[in-house]
């Protein structure tokens, strides 16, 4: 290394020979051909000499390449290596420059957690609260900069009209958070408990599904005369209203032996890790609904969709009804059900398991190993009977 402090010249640089030139100090000026001519910082670190470099020449002047040098030198007084200083700063830069926006980190966490919900999430209500409620207003904001006033402002309008879908809401909100916390951005994930501090404490509010009246079902049911796999469907799900939509939807001709239809876990409402097996006794009008549908089965399932591709929509049957002005939810048929069956003398017990609600506590239900299902297949034959009177 050459003795002495700031030995370059500007003029020096333009005409140097190639090889490498001290300027002092550390900084040398390496001129590889009169195209490429660059700045090295030269150091001791941990008893080994190193080497950084500073920028090519012209971009990097000759003051500029003192400044650096000045810099690092500054930085190994300190007892850091340049090297890992440089390193850290470079991530800092791109770290800047990656899209923080809650639109962004909210698909990222998405993405991130799907799997763990029903159908894989296929069905968006997971991420529908905030899409329609929280990315109007926050989507375009960085998280790092989300307050709870922004929060407060945003979910204000349905804290108290829509106390279910704000509660989802400004859940899932969390969640993001805690997602942009553990990929290392500078958020504040106590800010759910300040906006929830600000929006004050909810009412509570008492919703029920639309339910048809049971002495209207039969008439309904005979008013879907038509072959299409929407009403078959539809006329399926009144004879079985326990099982919901969904199982519905994911029907397979292999899931029924004789008469009984078994459900698997993953369909039957609740997560598809909790969920147990549930077995359907089906009735006759069920057995031949189920002929009908044959010829609609596509990749093994009998609500396929025109493209068999997958299952037809959740939302077809509620869709359907409401289009025709019904007035009522498919979901309603399972109160329909269980309303006929008290008011005409059934057995409670019975009728609650048709629904696949538990009617015995953890205790009970260890000693309890029976389905009931000769049971239950004597009451869904006289709810199948009932509905199809006026056929």
């Amino acid at each position: 290394m050459g003795r002495g402090r700031n030995r370059l010249t500007v003029k020096q640089l333009k005409s140097l020979p190639k090889g490498t030139h001290a300027d002092g100090v550390g900084l040398w000026f390496k001129v590889n051909s009169p195209t490429s001519r660059q700045w090295i910082y030269r150091y001791t670190f941990a008893g080994k000499q190193r080497t950084i470099g500073l920028g090519s020449f012209p971009e990097v002047t000759l003051a500029e390449a003192r400044q650096s040098r000045d810099k690092w030198a500054t930085v190994v007084r300190k007892g850091e290596n340049p090297v890992e200083v440089k390193r850290r700063e470079k991530a800092q830069l791109l770290h800047k420059a990656q899209d923080t926006s809650l639109k962004v980190i909210a698909d990222e966490a998405y993405e991130a957690i799907k799997h763990t919900l029903k159908d894989d999430g296929g069905a968006g209500r997971w991420f529908s609260p905030l899409k329609v409620h929280v990315l109007p207003m926050l989507g375009d904001l960085a998280v790092e900069d989300i307050s709870q006033v922004d929060i407060q402002q945003t979910l204000k309008p349905i804290w108290h009209t829509k106390p279910d879908t704000a509660r989802k809401a400004i859940g899932r909100l969390q969640k993001i958070l805690e997602y942009a916390e553990n990929k290392g951005l500078s958020v504040d994930v106590d800010v759910i408990r300040k906006a929830k501090g600000l929006l004050g404490n909810q009412l509570p509010v008492v919703t029920h599904h639309s339910a048809m009246p049971w002495r209207d079902v039969p008439d309904y049911y005979a008013s879907l005369t038509g072959e299409t796999q929407t009403q078959l469907g539809l006329r399926f799900l009144i004879l079985n209203p326990g099982p919901r939509t969904g199982p519905i939807r994911f029907l397979q001709l292999s899931q029924i032996k004789d008469d009984v239809w078994t459900i698997p876990g993953e369909t039957m409402k609740g997560t598809k890790h909790k969920t147990p097996a549930f077995k359907v006794p089906l009735s006759s009008q069920s057995l031949s609904l189920l002929n009908e549908l044959k010829p609609f089965e596509r990749n093994g399932y009998l609500m396929s969709n025109k493209r068999g591709t997958g299952v037809v929509s959740d939302a077809i049957f509620s869709k359907y009804m409401r289009d025709s002005n019904v007035g009522y939810v498919p979901h309603g048929f399972r109160a329909s059900f269980k309303t006929w069956a008290l008011e005409n003398g059934h057995n409670r017990d019975i009728t609650e398991l048709c629904l696949a609600h538990k009617v015995y506590s953890k205790v009970e239900a260890a000693y309890v190993r029976t389905e009931s299902l000769k049971e239950r297949r004597e009451l869904m034959q006289a709810w199948s009977d009932y509905v199809s009177s006026k056929v």
